[in-house]
């Protein structure tokens, strides 16, 4: 494991910001691996499931293996990501 500069869970709600609070789950995992690193589905799904938790976002299944993840709260995130 290596060490990021940017958390995994700060990539996933930037690509929901950029793509208006929603997005279908193979797409997130598309965006979030852009950079070098490769992020296994466990530690996707890991995070995923600790800010729905948190109230940030919700997830629902649309197809047996599609998921849609939609960002529901702005307020408990740091203003700065909107910029």
């Amino acid at each position: 494991m290596s060490w990021s500069a940017s958390p995994l869970r700060n990539k996933i709600i930037v690509a929901l910001i950029k793509r208006k609070g929603e997005i279908l789950d193979d797409d997130l995992a598309r965006l979030v691996q852009r950079g070098e690193e490769i992020v296994s589905d466990d530690v996707m799904q890991r995070e995923l499931m600790c800010l729905e938790i948190q109230g940030v976002v919700n997830i629902s299944q649309i197809t047996k293996t599609r998921k849609k993840i939609k960002l529901i709260n702005q307020d408990r995130l740091n203003p700065d990501l909107f910029k």
